[in-house]
């Protein structure tokens, strides 16, 4: 006897069975998916393609943020320099002013004491027209500055500061 051998109704039996099961709704999806996820199986296309799609997009977002922070920099950087060298200016105007009306006074000073001692000198006309000159100009420049009344500011007497007039009080006007 042939141990392999089956009864002739069990063979009969055994090969009226179906060759296929239909599988359970579903399990080829779930099984798919677990392949998937083990790495067994590659992942679908739209998936692939939808991944590479969303890391352009973050790229492209990266870069524009980037972009868009180092020009605010660069501006803001641009702006400190141009404000810092505006004040940079305005403090040696300012210094340039101080001088130059320094050295106005001292020679207006200069030209009362030659007045005193050489009152017949022919100089002293075109001296006294260039320090007429320089006044009006100065008071235009300054009515540009300060648009407020110039004049009342100009007959007020000058700080007390001593430049050879022995004390007494310095009137522009």
């Amino acid at each position: 006897m042939d141990p392999d051998a089956l009864a002739p109704e069990l063979a009969a039996a055994l090969r009226a069975l179906p060759r296929e099961a239909a599988s359970p709704p579903g399990e080829e999806d779930r099984t798919v998916r677990a392949l998937r996820r083990r790495g067994l199986l590659p992942q679908p296309r739209w998936r692939r393609y939808g991944v590479a799609l969303s890391r352009v997009a973050a790229a492209a977002v990266l870069f524009a943020a980037g972009a868009l922070y180092g020009d605010a920099r660069a501006t803001r950087h641009a702006l400190e320099t141009v404000l810092a060298q505006r004040d940079r200016d305005a403090r040696q105007t300012a210094l340039l002013v101080q001088r130059a009306g320094s050295a106005y006074v001292t020679a207006l000073v200069e030209l009362a004491a030659s007045a005193r001692s050489a009152p017949a000198d022919p100089a002293l006309a075109s001296g006294r027209e260039a320090a007429l000159a320089t006044l009006r100009a100065a008071t235009a420049q300054l009515r540009r500055l300060e648009p407020a009344p110039v004049d009342a500011q100009l007959r007020a007497p000058a700080p007390a500061a001593d430049s050879g007039m022995n004390g007494r009080k310095l009137y522009w006007f």
